[in-house]
């Protein structure tokens, strides 16, 4: 991954820490790259400037569907 190429990876990384990454990595593979994920996360940004309702909160939630960028983040 490339988290793990970054040059105070190693320095700040410990054990328990790394298995715990490790172990979350490999507990998500399979959950599906959800191309619907990103229009979320469009909207989630978008939120922060626009008026949504609570439900429409709710449904932008993040879920247990990952782009890359979010899946190396919950890993992190």
């Amino acid at each position: 991954m490339v988290i793990a190429r970054q040059d105070d990876f190693s320095a700040k990384a410990r054990p328990r820490q790394l298995r715990r990454f490790g172990q979350f990595a490999v507990d998500l593979f399979g959950y599906p790259y959800d191309k619907d994920e990103i229009a979320k996360i469009a909207a989630r940004i978008a939120a922060g400037y626009l008026l949504f309702t609570k439900d429409d909160r709710k449904i932008l939630r993040p879920d247990r569907e990952y782009i890359c960028s979010e899946y190396v983040w919950e890993c992190y």
